[in-house]
């Protein structure tokens, strides 16, 4: 979720962190993004640093949706050439935004119900519920097989939620998983047929 729940101090020691992998990598055009854990002590600790930017909904969704700065657009214009606009990168606003993912009980097995979607889809605050793509490009609905989660690609269904501050936002994205319901029929699913619908 964001804001960030971390005190100030240990907030700029990541940034100084981050800054540092940066440099030490050369990395000198570009977005760089990183994974970092914070020990209990404070200390942050660079996992990964890679030349490109968040996916999964982050830059996309998450970042707008906290504070209406544009890091897609901002890094498409550096990587044409184009002057970038500063302003894209200002922060305007500071929302707490959370995002969720749902697996369903009961796998591997048959889709046999999906209930209270719409009900939560139209919660406001809600910005959308949606099957992630693994299953999305599979038209998945009442009678699908759904398989365990192999990767992280295979996750089920994403949440995104955004409100005055992070803990509301996390409170109305939990009030969503727990109003979605998924009934697996998972008698409904043989070993060979489990077999046949992975391949």
């Amino acid at each position: 979720p964001l804001p960030s729940a971390l005190p100030e101090r240990t907030l700029q020691a990541t940034l100084r962190e981050v800054e540092a992998a940066i440099r030490a990598l050369g990395i000198d055009f570009g977005p760089a993004k990183g994974d970092i854990l914070v020990t209990r002590a404070g200390r942050p600790v660079i996992l990964e640093m890679a030349t490109r930017l968040s996916g999964d909904y982050f830059c996309t969704h998450t970042v707008p949706f906290h504070n209406e700065t544009d890091i897609v657009s901002a890094a498409l214009q550096q990587c044409v050439g184009d002057p970038v606009d500063l302003e894209l990168l200002r922060p305007k606003r500071s929302r707490g935004v959370a995002l969720r993912y749902v697996w369903p009980d009961g796998l591997p097995g048959r889709i046999r119900s999906i209930r209270g979607w719409n009900e939560a889809a139209s919660l406001a605050g809600v910005h959308f519920i949606t099957w992630e793509p693994h299953w999305l490009d599979r038209n998945v609905g009442i009678g699908s097989e759904l398989t365990p989660p192999t990767s992280h690609r295979e996750r089920a269904i994403a949440v995104m939620t955004s409100a005055d501050t992070r803990e509301a936002a996390v409170a109305l994205a939990d009030h969503v998983t727990r109003t979605v319901s998924i009934e697996i029929d998972s008698r409904a699913t043989s070993p060979r047929e489990l077999a046949r619908s992975s391949s």
